[in-house]
């Protein structure tokens, strides 16, 4: 499969006891990738060694589509510009993957395709995955918390920015 193509799967019905041949066995499997077309050979690819693994052991095999599917993101590559520069009017250094780097399931690569959309990273630990206990509780320390705000700035200049290159009348009251 190229680079950008993932392949995540869990037998969700196996059976009862190890030495004994399930009547039925099932697998969710996630494809994901950076691009529609990878995705659908992917996907296509992924099916087809299935079909032939039951074509092998003469199995059926049922293959659903869940409705809970994910395109890729598409992100919005100047918006994400307008972003990183915010970052370095505030001296931070972005994190993580960049803009159309990272491979993902999430509702928000469905807005993408809607509105203008970025997904920035944005730092709370050092060598931390994600989906780990270490990066939950990072999420919830004082380096997680500085994080937050510091995205949170630098997302609110990247509005304000765009506000005033599309000519919005911007004020700014103190708190």
């Amino acid at each position: 499969l190229p680079r950008g193509v993932r392949v995540h799967g869990i037998v969700s019905d196996g059976g009862k006891a190890p030495n004994i041949i399930p009547e039925r066995a099932a697998a969710r499997v996630w494809v994901r990738a950076l691009d529609d077309a990878e995705l659908a050979d992917a996907a296509l690819r992924v099916a087809a060694c299935a079909r032939g693994a039951a074509t092998s052991t003469g199995t059926m095999l049922e293959v659903r589509e869940e409705e809970s599917t994910s395109p890729p993101l598409l992100p919005n590559l100047a918006l994400a510009g307008v972003y990183r520069r915010q970052l370095e009017r505030l001296g931070l250094a972005e994190s993580g993957p960049g803009p159309g780097d990272a491979i993902g399931s999430s509702d928000i690569t469905h807005v993408s395709r809607v509105v203008p959309t970025i997904h920035p990273n944005f730092p709370i630990g050092d060598g931390v995955e994600i989906h780990s206990r270490a990066f939950a509780q990072a999420v919830a320390s004082e380096a997680g918390e500085r994080g937050l705000l510091e995205a949170a700035r630098a997302l609110a200049l990247t509005v304000l920015d765009l506000a005033r290159d599309l000519g919005y009348p911007v004020t700014m009251k103190p708190m």
